[in-house]
């Protein structure tokens, strides 16, 4: 009752405002304020908001298309908010984030972070940037809370990320029916209004909750339904043409295998499992063979001088040696605790570009101190879980696949930016540190 009267004059003024602004006020504010009513719902149904967020993220971020004449799209209000929002969630309920032990880490890399980019020449696109990073963080301890308190189930977290996936490919589709879209690297395919190696990423991490709910099925029907919506993902990643994209699905097959076996699942399933790994290397083998002049142009630009020739998508290996003579030049200070944004992201030939290496770039950014905390948060986050697997590894299983897919991709891409990826991550990963938190707060003593 209490958030109702709370709620009711923000209602009343928010809908006033609505009328007056769809007839007097311009684009701009009329995105703004469906944003904000957007957010509303949270503070009245944070756990449904948030699983109705993850569904539709896909679509918050392909709608940037139609708002390029403003300047930004709804999703910068719209995660801007909800950032704050998930802050205010820890106050308002009196939570203490600090239960899950790796959000030491986080806050103290976040704390370096924002140091560093306060006093960047490049404050606001370092800012911009770092809310990114806040804001998925806040998320994954959001969710985690909310499962560890039984308001987040996460089979419903399962069954709205597969959802979210199968409206990502239809609307890329639709997208791409209507001549919106990114060409991928010339090879002749689109991927709607997100970018390729966002999609990519994606279907990757999908790929892990979809593979194991198949193989826990007992009714075939829903089996064979799951693996051909698992096909159908598999088609679609590799229709981007992203090498990020491809080493991320072979990472992916490989871990479930090995985690499978390693914590030694019902010989059904680890049977169910092989039989899924073959077919996938078939599907992968037969787009390959049909499509092997589009997949050899993408694999064709691998070398050193790429980037100093103007191939686009390559010269990693340039930038990254760029990279690390930048960071040698620093300071014993700098080499410690970064450069701050602005070496970051402007290291090569005096431009303004990323070093396609998460590592790399935390490195010129926050330093030593900045990457052994981050990858601390990967640690913390596994033996907090480890601590509390007893039988039930399922849900470990996933968190630890989607770690290590999304830790791979970071080596050739800046996947810690890529909001829609954080938000698998952060659903998946946070839902199973919530759930074994729940079992360690239920265990006698």
């Amino acid at each position: 009752m209490t958030r109702l009267i709370f709620h009711i004059p923000l209602v009343v003024v928010l809908s006033a405002s609505l009328a007056f602004i769809c007839v007097n006020s311009s684009t701009q504010l009329l995105i703004i304020l469906i944003a904000c009513l957007l957010l509303l719902v949270f503070l009245a149904q944070p756990e449904k908001s948030l699983l109705g967020y993850l569904i539709v993220s896909s679509l918050i971020d392909q709608s940037t298309h139609f708002f390029s004449d403003v300047g930004f799209g709804p999703h910068v209000i719209f995660r801007g908010g909800l950032t704050a929002l998930l802050m205010f969630y820890w106050l308002f309920n009196k939570r203490n984030p600090l239960t899950f032990k790796a959000a030491i880490p986080m806050f103290m890399f976040l704390a370096l972070l924002t140091f560093n980019t306060l006093t960047s020449a490049k404050l606001q696109k370092g800012v911009s940037e770092l809310t990114k990073i806040v804001c998925w963080i806040f998320l994954l301890l959001t969710v985690a809370d909310m499962v560890a308190q039984g308001k987040m189930v996460l089979k419903t977290i399962y069954q709205s990320l597969m959802l979210s996936v199968l409206i990502m490919i239809i609307s890329v589709q639709v997208f791409n029916y209507f001549g919106v879209g990114y060409s991928s690297y010339n090879v002749g395919e689109v991927t709607g209004a997100l970018a390729p190696h966002v999609i990519a990423v994606c279907l990757a991490i999908g790929l892990i909750v979809v593979i194991t709910r198949a193989i826990e099925q007992q009714n075939r029907l829903i089996m064979l339904l799951l693996l051909l919506f698992g096909i159908i993902m598999t088609i679609s990643l590799m229709r981007t043409y992203v090498r990020t994209g491809y080493v991320a699905i072979v990472v992916v097959l490989l871990t479930l295998n090995f985690m499978y076996w390693l914590y030694r699942s019902p010989r059904r399933q680890r049977l169910i499992l092989g039989a899924i790994l073959v077919m996938m290397i078939g599907v992968i083998s037969i787009y390959i063979y049909t499509h092997l002049e589009a997949v050899g142009q993408r694999f064709s630009d691998i070398s050193e001088s790429a980037m100093e020739s103007g191939k686009i998508g390559s010269g990693r290996g340039s930038l990254w040696k760029v990279a690390f003579r930048t960071y040698a030049s620093y300071s014993l200070f700098g080499k410690l605790f970064g450069g701050g944004y602005d070496t970051a992201t402007a290291f090569f030939q005096g431009k303004t570009i990323g070093t396609h290496n998460t590592y790399l770039h935390i490195l010129l950014w926050a330093g030593a101190a900045g990457l052994y905390l981050y990858l601390w948060t990967f640690i913390s986050l596994w033996r907090q879980m480890k601590s509390a697997t007893q039988s039930d590894y399922v849900p470990f299983i996933i968190a630890n696949t989607v770690i290590i897919t999304y830790l791979v991709a970071e080596m050739t891409n800046g996947v810690i930016y890529y909001m829609y990826v954080t938000t698998f991550l952060s659903f998946l990963v946070g839902g199973a540190l919530g759930y074994y938190k729940a079992k360690e707060n239920a265990m006698p003593g």
